[in-house]
């Protein structure tokens, strides 16, 4: 399933970006990602909605009805498997999903011209309800197609409502996902409601000319109810957190700026309502920052707040930041929509922009060019001065024996400048294939003063090199890529929202004229994640006696080294299984523990 990527101006690209296996999101591990379940719950554990009048979990099929509109192919299905098409997305994880839940599955039926309608069979009293709003579980990925419901009063007249629509092309970021769809307009006060899922995708909805629609992913519904509408209902937009970057060396960490809206979602205006933040490190029972905005004044319906601040608050010490961030007004009639999280690495040494390394989701494929060679890349941000001395990045399905390099551009007037750096290529081996995560030097340590860099993975042979995006945090004209050598071109220009799992690595032994903010600091563990073979940096080259331990997740040793003069060591773990290791540094003034995740992917 390829995307033709056709570049502003005269310059028509042959080559394309293919999605390869979308389905492989969790390669990318970080050692953070044991702490996410307990946000998760914490997150599940404030949700209530008003009460329903009327739902259904997919455990009696005849309560529904199964068509498809003329001239397409491809229908609805209610059952308990899951997608199972070449780049199936995981089944809906819905609380009844044993019982049944409707699948339409784009990606196994590929037909090319899609229309699938999914409608009660039944009609629906809502006569005494001035307010309706519409509820259900779903697993959504988008490619090519669009997801609608439908309402209607007799059966026939049907009123349309969009759902996804502010999905990007091969998110599945937000899955599972609990919607809410106010269609008090066509259903309130109507005595005999009927509803329509409609899968959309035919052969007109694809604009690229590559022939793409009908054969996208799929869409998973399940717990479906109607609800009268609360007059009072505040719901939090996110994103919580204003910042470029999902990981953050720790000396080069600024402020961060907690802000967000208010959207309502009641049916008389909000009055004065505010925004709490708070910042966890590492688990939700450490609390290192907590403050609120001001008042929003009322708030019309359907209508947003103005950006609430509160803090900045300034992270002291490496560890993954939980920014939680909850709204807050008198008599909320629904507070399943109050509170978002939003997830911050500050580490030693990897500046990031992708959202995988954090909970291993938000995996898009892999990107590149077919039939000809080219590059991709992102813009770093240098608040300390520093070195630049690794690139690493994420390849999808690389084909062996293709060649790659990394390179390093100034970045002036909104746009890649000169080259500064480049590394020697690199071949694509056997153990890269299938989906690898692999760290490349730059010929030599780059320093770098404050200001902006360009980074790039270098496509030098003619076969797509796959590298991997991520919805990440998103930031308009900070991705570029480049054809052949030829002019640089934004990203979205191509039509995509998206950052590349494309890392710069500057261990904080190497920042210039910083001291470090923890002793901990005082060694760099590195390349992380790790194919096996492991550097430990230290500041002070040549301590004596330092004995290094590595531990396996159950506390054992697996390997131990004495260094009589310690000075930039190289460890390999390769024989080691896959999993989080601590590496324990014991010296004179103390010992230091570091962690390092081993992945042969």
């Amino acid at each position: 399933m390829l995307l033709v990527v056709a570049l502003a101006g005269s310059l028509t690209v042959s080559a394309q970006l293919a999605r390869k296996g979308g389905n492989h999101k969790n390669h990318v591990y970080m050692p953070s990602q044991a702490t996410q379940p307990l946000f998760r719950h914490a997150h599940q554990g404030v949700n209530h909605i008003s009460t329903a009048f009327w739902s259904d979990d997919f455990s009696d099929t005849s309560h529904w009805t199964i068509s498809h509109e003329p001239g397409t192919s491809g229908d609805w299905v209610i059952g308990t498997n899951g997608p199972s098409g070449p780049f199936a997305i995981t089944t809906i994880a819905s609380a009844t999903a044993v019982n049944g839940f409707a699948l339409f599955d784009s990606d196994l039926l590929c037909t090319g011209n899609q229309i699938g309608n999914l409608t009660t069979r039944n009609p629906i009293d809502c006569s005494t309800y001035t307010g309706v709003r519409l509820s259900f579980t779903q697993n959504y990925k988008r490619f090519f197609d669009s997801t609608y419901v439908y309402i209607s009063n007799d059966g026939t007249n049907w009123t349309r409502f969009e759902v996804n629509g502010n999905y990007v092309m091969n998110d599945a970021s937000q899955n599972p996902d609990f919607k809410l769809l106010d269609i008090s307009s066509a259903a309130a006060g109507q005595d005999s409601v009927y509803i329509r899922f409609q899968y959309y995708s035919p052969t007109s909805n694809d604009t690229s000319g590559a022939g793409q629609a009908g054969c996208g992913y799929s869409w998973q519904i399940d717990d479906v109810s109607l609800s009268d509408v609360p007059a009072i209902d505040a719901s939090i937009l996110t994103p919580t957190y204003s910042g470029e970057y999902t990981l953050i060396p720790i000396n080069q960490a600024e402020a961060f700026s907690l802000e967000g809206r208010i959207f309502n979602n009641g049916s008389s205006s909000l009055p004065a309502s505010t925004i709490s933040f708070n910042v966890y490190l590492n688990n939700i029972s450490n609390l290192v920052y907590s403050g609120s905005s001001s008042a929003a004044g009322s708030i019309p319906q359907g209508d947003t707040s103005a950006v609430l601040t509160a803090g900045p608050y300034v992270p002291a010490d490496t560890g993954l930041y939980v920014i939680q961030e909850i709204v807050s007004v008198t008599g909320d009639g629904d507070n399943s929509n109050d509170t978002s999280f939003t997830f911050v690495y500050v580490n030693d040494s990897i500046y990031g922009r992708d959202y995988t390394a954090i909970d291993g989701t938000g995996y898009l494929g892999g990107f590149g060019f077919n039939n000809n060679t080219g590059s991709l890349g992102q813009v770093y941000h240098v608040y300390q001065a520093s070195q630049f001395t690794t690139i690493s990045f994420y390849l999808d399905g690389a084909t062996l024996g293709d060649q790659v390099s990394v390179s390093v551009y100034n970045f002036t007037g909104g746009a890649p400048g000169t080259m500064i750096t480049s590394s020697t290529p690199y071949t694509i081996s056997s153990d890269d294939t299938g989906g690898a995560f692999i760290t490349i030097p730059l010929n030599g340590p780059v320093n770098v003063v404050p200001g902006d860099y360009f980074v790039t993975l270098d496509q030098l042979s003619t076969t797509n090199v796959s590298l991997a995006g991520s919805f990440g945090i998103y930031t308009p004209g900070m991705g570029f890529f480049s054809v052949a050598g030829g002019a640089w071109t934004p990203i979205e220009a191509a039509g995509f929202k998206l950052s590349f799992i494309l890392r710069v690595n500057n261990p904080s032994s190497t920042f210039v004229g910083v001291n470090p903010v923890n002793p901990d600091r005082a060694y760099t563990v590195f390349p992380n994640p790790s194919k096996g073979i492991v550097y430990i940096m230290g500041d002070n080259a040549g301590e004596k006696n330092v004995l290094v331990n590595v531990l396996n997740s159950v506390g054992q040793v697996i390997l131990s080294r004495n260094y009589s003069a310690f000075n930039n060591v190289k460890l390999d773990l390769s024989t080691q299984p896959e999993g989080i290791y601590t590496v324990q540094i014991q010296t004179s003034s103390g010992t230091y523990n570091k962690t390092v995740v081993i992945s042969t992917k």
